[in-house]
């Protein structure tokens, strides 16, 4: 598996722009709008299963850019 991988839907200027990997989403962005990280199937291995454990906290990462970039445009 290849930690952050997936299917990434964010809006940048406007736009619906979509990522492969979560280190491409640009720093700015205004919303979030589908965050599908690339999960293998089962069984998985000691690796995977910590690379999945910490999904929600990368979630919660990009939570808080699109908060504080929504800031700045206030």
């Amino acid at each position: 598996m290849s930690m952050g991988a997936g299917t990434y839907l964010v809006i940048v200027d406007g736009k619906i722009c979509r990522y492969t990997h979560w280190e491409d989403i640009p720093d700015a962005f205004e919303n979030i709008v589908s965050f599908k990280p690339d999960i293998p199937p089962s069984p998985h291995t000691r690796e995977q299963h910590r690379e999945i454990e910490r999904m929600p906290e990368i979630f919660k990462l990009f939570m808080e850019r699109e908060r504080a970039c929504g800031n700045k445009n206030r």
